[in-house]
């Protein structure tokens, strides 16, 4: 007991020493003491030590090396967030591919820990560290999904992605590196009539990519139909004219007819969906003809929602024959 004291002691004494070689085999050493919480005459655990050592260490090694060795737990994990912020970038890309690929579920971390983390890591300025991002998210992150993109809901629904900044990059960065795992998605009628605030934006976001993407090297499976996604992925991807204009007036009446505790909920459904709808090709009349009168019916609705009725007026601006077509 008095030796490992007197080896404790040391360790901590020589955590600060001016040579970094010497920090950093005391930061390793002191790592396998992490177990022992009893407190040194200024009220510091070896945890507690080692964080700060995490925060404030001068040298980028250092930092690393406690960043690979420290426990994963309520206490640290802060922390260790903290370091996908550092100045150095290697340390920026060893928090995603060590500590943050292996805390296992991430629902340990809270929602705005996981909004702060993929939005640092899919921003970042080092290709590195973005590439870093994405592994963890599509080869970790989404095995707690199910491997399946169409489970998404599980995963978007610990992004919250109505007020998300980083939940369309995080979509972008998984199939643009999975895309087999796009072969289990199914834009069916039964999906379209069961739209949730993710499904909803999966659906969006998913265009939005086919849209900017229109030759890619993959197959994607719906009901009864494989394909291969080269020059017609747009036409077999995006919903029909006429059959989106219904979805969007069946979502906007269950919107009108909503109660205050879901009317938010879809408010941000039929915004995905006018989203989408910017995007459709409008080449059918009848689809056109259709589309155009149920806007039209949907702007004399009270109390639309802003950003609704700024969505609506683009669409029918760029569908109308004219102007004449657009104000009678």
């Amino acid at each position: 007991e008095d030796l490992y004291q007197k080896l404790k002691k040391n360790l901590l004494e020589r955590v600060r020493d001016k040579e970094t070689g010497v920090r950093v085999k005391a930061a390793i050493a002191l790592s396998r003491m992490q177990g022992d919480e009893e407190t040194d005459q200024d009220g510091q655990t070896v945890t507690k030590q080692l964080i700060d050592v995490l925060q404030h260490d001068p040298s980028s090694e250092v930092r690393r090396v406690v960043l690979y060795n420290i426990e994963h737990k309520k206490e640290t994990l802060p922390y260790i967030l903290e370091r996908a912020r550092d100045v150095d970038p290697i340390n920026r890309r060893a928090v995603y591919l060590k500590p943050m690929s292996e805390i296992g579920d991430f629902k340990i971390l809270s929602i705005q820990q996981r909004e702060q983390l993929l939005k640092w890591g899919l921003t970042d300025r080092d290709p590195m560290v973005k590439k870093a991002c994405s592994k963890m998210l599509t080869t970790n992150w989404i095995t707690h999904a199910d491997n399946n993109l169409l489970e998404v809901s599980y995963f978007l629904e610990r992004l919250d992605v109505i007020e998300s900044t980083a939940a369309e990059d995080v979509l972008m960065s998984f199939f643009n590196t999975r895309p087999d795992i796009l072969d289990n998605m199914k834009f069916n009628e039964q999906f379209w009539d069961n739209l949730t605030i993710e499904s909803a934006f999966l659906a969006r976001v998913f265009i939005k990519y086919c849209q900017i993407n229109e030759v890619l090297a993959y197959s994607i499976s719906f009901p009864s139909l494989t394909f291969s996604l080269q020059d017609e992925l747009l036409d077999r991807v995006i919903p029909e004219v006429t059959r989106h204009a219904f979805h969007i007036q069946r979502y906007n009446n269950l919107m009108v007819q909503a109660g205050d505790d879901t009317r938010a909920d879809y408010e941000f459904i039929v915004g995905q969906l006018l989203e989408m709808a910017k995007g459709l090709d409008y080449a059918d009349e009848i689809g056109r003809r259709t589309m155009f009168t149920l806007l039209k019916e949907i702007l004399m609705v009270p109390d639309m929602p802003d950003d609704h009725i700024a969505s609506i007026v683009e669409i029918m601006m760029s569908i109308s024959l004219g102007e004449r077509d657009f104000t009678r």
